[in-house]
């Protein structure tokens, strides 16, 4: 679930009388809840499954919705930056991603000739940007410096071989989640000794609450995996 979906339903809310919310990972109707908002009138639902001739929908998961007025498709976004020559940069915008790019932001042979701030999502995004632009600025004024090309460009090659390790599809690899955390320390440390560095009982705090999201997520796939198997058994 993005958070241009869950804006874009808690705006809606406001005036319709009802909003279906729609995500993959809503694929059991125990996970979904009861309706929420300031309205009380957002409902989970799985995937639509099927779309009715009389208006309506058919769910993944959830009952069905008898008409609809509208259908708004969140389907995420892609890069497209036509006013650049991105061949001449040696870049890409394929797959969801702007690469490659040192520390998100650089291209190394370029360093701080232009730069890419707010690519990354899921973190928090505006201290995280705003202090993307705080560097951006103090290079081009002299007061920061980048490391040198080739070691800019190995660490390209480092986060690239991390990323395919890891499992993570190309269009994760500004996708920050726990990993904001070092970014942000980097970008700090960058700036000079003025600037604040995450504390780090934040940075602990953060990693303990991806770490209990995740172990979440593994038993409700375990769940679930185990309630396939027994509908498989009892069909047998």
């Amino acid at each position: 679930m993005a958070t241009p979906a869950r804006d874009i339903s808690r705006l809606v809310s406001a005036e319709a009388d009802r909003v279906y919310l729609c995500a993959r990972q809503w694929d059991a109707a125990r996970a979904l809840g009861g309706p929420f908002g300031p309205r009380s009138n957002v409902e989970r639902r799985g995937m639509i499954s099927r779309l009715t001739a009389e208006g309506g929908a058919e769910f993944a998961a959830g009952a069905p919705a008898a008409a609809l007025d509208a259908v708004i498709y969140c389907t995420g976004y892609e890069y497209r930056l036509p006013f650049l020559d991105l061949q001449a940069l040696g870049l890409s915008t394929e797959q969801q991603r702007v690469a490659p790019l040192f520390q998100h932001l650089f291209v190394p042979a370029y360093g701080p000739g232009i730069a890419f701030i707010g690519l990354p999502f899921r973190a928090a995004s505006f201290p995280l940007f705003e202090l993307q632009a705080k560097l951006c600025a103090r290079l081009l004024s002299g007061r920061a410096s980048l490391p040198p090309p080739e070691e800019m460009a190995a660490w390209v090659e480092r986060e690239e071989a991390r990323r395919v390790a890891g499992g993570r599809p190309p269009g994760a690899t500004h996708r920050f989640d726990h990993r904001q955390m070092a970014h942000h320390k980097w970008l700090a440390k960058s700036c000079g000794p003025d600037v604040q560095r995450v504390p780090d009982w934040t940075a602990a705090a953060l990693h303990a609450y991806w770490a209990a999201a995740w172990a979440a997520f593994a038993v409700q796939q375990w769940a679930r995996a185990l309630s396939r198997l027994l509908s498989a058994r009892k069909a047998v």
